[in-house]
């Protein structure tokens, strides 16, 4: 991971790195969402420090050194095949279809249960 920010917090002005966002416990994962104009998915962040509070995305495809398994070419959002899984923020199931935003979303689950590991060793 590289340490250039690849986010800067609407709010309180603080740059993240991904590995910060994917590692410090301030920067909560909140959901996937797909967007129709932009045709790109954007993962929800809320950034949990002290005096900020603030939600704020990322464009999926700045993960994609991260990923760890292939992403396929194709996409099924918003088709019939589709499991509409990147179209509801709040839905965090995993999406079993063979489309480019399916390793994105498995991606998503693994930082929310890392995160909530992580939560629960400090308290």
């Amino acid at each position: 991971m590289t340490d250039q920010y690849v986010k800067l917090c609407n709010h309180c002005k603080r740059g993240f790195t991904l590995q910060q966002i994917v590692e410090e416990p301030e920067v909560t994962p909140i959901g996937m969402a797909y967007d129709d104009y932009s045709s790109s998915a954007f993962y929800l962040f809320q950034h949990d420090a002290d005096g900020c509070g603030t939600c704020f995305t990322v464009n999926v495809r700045r993960f994609d050194d991260l990923i760890g398994e292939e992403i396929p070419r194709q996409r099924v959002v918003s088709t019939a095949a589709c499991q509409e899984r990147c179209i509801t923020i709040d839905d965090l199931e995993e999406c079993d279809q063979n489309c480019e935003f399916a390793p994105f979303r498995r991606f998503l689950l693994r930082m929310i249960v890392g995160k909530r590991r992580l939560a629960g060793q400090m308290h």
